[in-house]
């Protein structure tokens, strides 16, 4: 449903990037996730982003309720 990244510094190769990720919230139709982009080996943050995914049944093409043991493993 939508992707937001801000990017604070380039990084440059042969540097890696290490992404963290986690659950910030979760809806009954969607939940987002928070990613941080650090450095691998400065450990500076570089980027960060917010990602909403929405579950869809596709051959419906609607958004649709998140399954119930979905829900509860991406609980914050």
């Amino acid at each position: 449903a939508s992707a937001q990244c801000d990017f604070k510094r380039a990084i440059h190769y042969p540097d890696t990037v290490l992404i963290d990720t986690h659950v910030t919230t979760v809806r009954t139709r969607s939940f987002t996730l928070h990613h941080t982009l650090r450095s691998n080996h400065t450990q500076k943050i570089h980027a960060e982003a917010d990602i909403v995914l929405v579950w869809v049944d596709y051959p419906q093409n609607k958004a649709i309720h998140l399954p119930n043991d979905l829900m509860q493993q991406l609980k914050p």
